[in-house]
Parts: structure tokens; sequence; C-alpha cells
């Protein structure tokens, strides 16, 4: 208090919402000759694995940095979620 007037700020309640975000990794493997035939597909099929949303580096304390429910620029974690991380594995069959 100073001169009878309580001053109060947000200052602990906002935190740095600087991140590094490892979104997205796939690997595409092409089928050897033995699959393709037992197949009965063409040269040239695929198996493609991809994940996003693997991680993320930051000194925000929340669930994610990036999820906002409120209005403006600020950040609030009151029934929200992150986005999900998705694993995915994908035949890609030439015929």
């Amino acid at each position: 208090m100073t001169d009878g007037t309580r001053f109060t700020t947000t200052a602990g309640y906002l935190q740095n919402g600087q991140f590094w975000k490892f979104r997205e990794f796939s690997a595409a493997y092409q089928l050897p000759g033995v699959a393709t035939r037992f197949l009965r597909a063409q040269q040239g099929s695929t198996i493609v694995f991809a994940a996003r949303n693997l991680h993320t580096w930051s000194k925000y304390t929340g669930l994610d940095p990036e999820e906002h429910d409120a209005p403006g620029d600020t950040q609030s974690n009151f029934q929200s979620a992150p986005p999900p991380r998705y694993l995915t594995l994908r035949l890609n069959l030439k015929f």
C-alpha cells in the first residue's frame, strides 16, 4: 500500500509464451519386389509413417503455449487442451 492505495498488477499471472515446436515428421519406405508381388501391386508402392505435434520446448507451465480460449492475446488453460499427437501409417499401392 502506498498513501492508503493498494496497487495490484497482473505480473504474477502472465508467463513467457515463447516456444519451439517439433510439429511433423514423416518417412516413406518403398516396398520391395517380394511384397508388391504378394499384394499384386506395381513397383513404386510405399508405406508411409507420419507423426504430428511431437514435442514443445517452452518455459510455459501450462498445457500448451499455443492454446487460446480467452479474447485478446492472453493465455488461459480453462477447459482447453493442446493439439493432440497423431501417429499415422499409410500404405500406398500402385495398380
